[in-house]
């Protein structure tokens, strides 16, 4: 755009001139006509000799002699001068017709090839979008079909081990038992990961939903004590509610806050070997803070600003597929809050998730 202002800018110079070039051959043609130009050169005394005096007056043959040579070369001397002139001047002015015609040339073609060439580029754009969306429909196609195939699978083994270790279909040995534990630990393992990486590709590429919908969160939380009761208990931890001061409703997608919440109780059970898991809630102004805290491990301090990246593991505890915290984070944001994290090593931490208590419009 800028060198196109330059080529305007010169062209109206240039169309500018042609005045001025006009004017001067009208002016050097009007000079060269006038009699006082002509005769410049010569005396008066001679200028006011009539041709019949000097014919027939032969005293003066001599002056008509040199008047005769005078004239010549005055003749001849403006000759040379006007063709030099004329010639210059056809030169300047086909230089500037041939110069003004490139210009036009150069105007009139740069934006038909800009447009062209935006033109091919934004095909070319398009047909990879396309393509690039044809892909990412293939993928995840493939990703959802092997998912549910790997899933269906994993709980056929599930579910059989569950019912070979509850001794329904017979009764099984000792070393029978323990193989047949390890084998539903596993993929109970297995199922989890294959879980939490469909769950980060599906928030990457961004086909969560939400549901939002006003719901009472003692009872939330109160069922939430509940399902992990017995995992505390096998630890020898004590899982607690801190009592609230009064009944909070919150407007929020109760599904994604429940995954949250186990994502951050699984954890803070996991990496607590003694003492307590306990659950929080207060409200301030407009918003809610759910904190789940523990007197586990804790997290080091160079962990602190990567806990919430993918594949982030703990070093106690190398298990696992390192995405929950960051499904945490992104499914925080998705509802429309925030998650942060108070620790020290080995002293515990402490996860609050900070929700808006109405929704937003």
């Amino acid at each position: 755009m800028q060198s196109y202002k330059h080529i305007v800018r010169d062209e109206n110079k240039i169309r500018g001139m042609f005045p001025l070039v006009v004017l001067l051959a009208f002016f050097l043609t009007l000079l060269c006509s006038l009699p006082s130009f002509c005769y410049a050169e010569y005396p008066d005394q001679e200028l006011e000799i009539s041709p019949e005096d000097i014919y027939f007056n032969r005293l003066h043959k001599e002056i008509i002699s040199k008047a005769e040579m005078k004239v010549v070369n005055i003749y001849r001397y403006w000759l040379i001068v006007l063709t030099v002139l004329s010639f210059v001047l056809f030169i300047t002015l086909s230089l500037l017709l041939i110069y003004v015609l490139k210009l036009k040339n150069s105007r009139s073609g740069a934006p038909d090839s800009i447009d062209k060439e935006v033109e091919e580029r934004t095909e070319n754009l398009n047909y990879a979008l396309q393509k690039a969306h044809v892909e990412e429909m293939i993928r995840s196609a493939y990703l959802a079909t092997s998912v549910h195939e790997l899933r269906n699978f994993l709980n056929n083994v599930i579910g059989l081990s569950g019912i070979m270790l509850d001794k329904s279909s017979g009764e099984i040995n000792a070393q029978q038992e323990k193989i047949i534990s390890h084998i539903k630990e596993s993929s109970q393992h297995i199922m989890h990961s294959i879980n939490d990486a469909h769950e980060a590709y599906k928030l990457a590429t961004r086909q969560q939903i939400t549901r939002m919908e006003e719901f009472e969160l003692l009872p939330f939380l109160e069922y939430l004590i509940g399902s992990f009761s017995v995992k505390a208990k096998e630890k020898g931890l004590q899982l607690r509610l801190k009592p609230l001061q009064e009944s909070h409703m919150i407007y929020s997608d109760k599904g994604r806050l429940e995954q949250i919440l186990i994502n951050l109780l699984s954890n803070a059970i996991k990496y607590t070997d003694k003492g307590f898991v306990e659950i929080s809630c207060e409200r301030e102004d407009e918003s809610i803070h759910i904190s789940v805290s523990d007197s586990g491990t804790g997290v080091p301090d160079k962990l602190k600003d990567m806990i919430f990246r993918p594949f982030i593991k703990g070093e106690k505890h190398n298990e696992g597929s390192g995405l929950g915290l960051y499904i945490s984070n992104e499914l925080t944001k998705l509802i429309g809050g925030e998650i942060s994290l108070q620790s020290t090593s080995e002293q515990g931490s402490s996860f609050c998730i900070t929700l808006p208590v109405k929704g937003t419009t």
